[in-house]
């Protein structure tokens, strides 16, 4: 058996026990509603053939379907958003397996033991039979009249020596067993215990005994099949009762003290000679006795229409919220994660702090001085003259002169640090490499122009020195 199967099973048994035990508590209310015992009788019978079909389809699709259920059984975390859905760790499914694996031998086992027992008790009840004697006339005849008055011709009676109880077996041709001692009754007191068994027979309670009894072996892990069948036993008993009081109102109080006198009979007649206890139980006595003895009144119409709506409502509450009462069991299984490359921490970098290599590359501090820049106009490329101070005019040192890119005047003067630029060439054009020639010659005439001063200057201080 495969853990999804096994968790299969178990979602089917739990949706199960959920909604049939809602449906009891829906027909326990409807029978506190209910007033007649004969309707009561069938509202138990219905629910419990009910519960036992509904039971007897589940297990049908089942085996007729176990690749579906097993497939059902898991399904992925995110699926399971269901407020009636319950995960299962997948660590328990191996263990999940055997229990499920033991529940279901152990109802088998049960359910063997039910259907093997109830087996042998009919086969006993027929070897019984074989001990049975006929009945006095005076009672045979009394019993054929009634018979032919409730319709039951095919009904015969039979004694039974060493049995405590009347009862009746069979139902397509049904017999009617009375122990020894009511012959020793009054006539109207045996004819009473003779209508509540034409009663019983009418009612075909053998027949609907047996298939309650047999639904209850079915459904014997559910308390409510077991509650249900003691209902039954006792609106059958009480449905009987009242029955034979309409017969005869007189006789309240005479048919009340023959219920006591057989159950005092019964209680002291210990185990049972047969090993059949035809008696009903005890327990029930005590409301038998009230139902006979209080003549039951008349409701108004009002009360009567309150309670039929509210069995209405009822109803629909079930048929309403029966859909919504699933049970799902699922494994929660989680997908493995993706695998994570590692990330690097690297500290954040520290601005007062500079590395060394970085200091080279800025350019030096400019400091100001006394210059007078001469700058010539041009598209691309400002030319830009550097003039050393007076002082050292004697020096003769040659005149300095820088090819700078363009730039803002106040980064030159404050000597703000730049990046290097890389500049893209442009492609060559006659026409502005006609002006680059024209802009050359004049700069070297103003260059010729500023050098004749300058020599002219020189010249003359010299002059001025000899002189002097």
């Amino acid at each position: 058996m495969s853990p999804e199967t096994s968790l299969a099973i178990l979602t089917t048994l739990a949706d199960f026990l959920l909604k049939v035990t809602f449906a009891f508590g829906i027909v326990w209310a409807i029978g506190r509603l209910v007033t007649h015992a004969n309707r009561r009788f069938v509202i138990w019978l219905c629910f419990l053939i009910g519960a036992g079909a509904y039971w007897i389809s589940k297990l049908s699709v089942f085996l007729r379907h176990p690749e579906a259920h097993a497939s059902s059984g898991s399904v992925p975390v995110h699926a399971t958003a269901i407020w009636n859905t319950f995960e299962i760790p997948d660590a328990w499914s191996s263990p999940l397996s055997l229990a499920v694996r033991a529940l279901v031998c152990t109802y088998l086992v049960i359910l063997g033991y039910f259907l093997v027992t109830y087996i042998r008790k009919y086969m006993h009840l027929r070897w019984v039979l074989g001990f049975t004697s006929p009945p006095p006339d005076e009672i045979k005849g009394a019993f054929a009249f009634l018979a032919e008055d409730f319709g039951l011709p095919n009904c015969k009676l039979l004694m039974l020596s060493g049995i405590t109880s009347p009862a009746t077996i069979g139902w397509i041709r049904p017999i009617v067993l009375l122990p020894a001692l009511c012959v020793e009754r009054d006539l109207a007191e045996t004819e009473d215990i003779l209508r509540h068994e034409l009663h019983h027979i009418r009612r075909h309670d053998f027949l609907l005994g047996s298939v309650a009894g047999l639904l209850q072996a079915l459904l014997f892990f559910h308390p409510v099949a077991w509650y249900a069948r003691r209902q039954l036993e006792l609106e059958r008993e009480l449905a009987c009762d009242l029955a034979v009081v309409a017969d005869s109102p007189n006789r309240r109080i005479e048919y009340a003290e023959c219920l006591v006198s057989f159950a005092r009979s019964h209680e002291a007649g210990g185990l049972q000679p047969w090993g059949v206890d035809f008696a009903a139980a005890s327990s029930y006595l005590k409301v038998r006795l009230s139902r006979i003895l209080h003549e039951p009144k008349e409701q108004p119409r009002w009360l009567t229409r309150v309670r039929s709506v509210a069995i209405l409502l009822l109803f629909a509450v079930f048929f309403d919220i029966q859909p919504a009462l699933a049970v799902f069991f699922a494994y929660a299984r989680t997908e493995a994660p993706l695998p994570t490359r590692p990330v690097a921490q690297v500290a954040p970098p520290n601005p007062l702090k500079r590395s060394v290599s970085a200091r080279k590359l800025l350019p030096a501090k400019i400091e100001p001085a006394n210059l007078e820049p001469i700058s010539v106009a041009s598209p691309s490329v400002d030319l830009v003259e550097v003039a050393l101070p007076e002082e050292e005019l004697p020096t003769r040192r040659p005149l300095v002169k820088y090819d700078l890119p363009k730039s803002n005047d106040r980064e030159l003067s404050a000597g703000a640090a730049t990046e290097p630029q890389t500049v893209k060439p442009e492609p060559e054009d006659p026409q502005r490499n006609g002006k680059k020639s024209h802009t050359k010659m004049r700069n070297a005439a103003v260059l010729l122009v500023k050098a004749s001063i300058v020599a002219g200057g020189i010249a003359g201080a010299l002059e001025n020195g000899d002189k002097d």
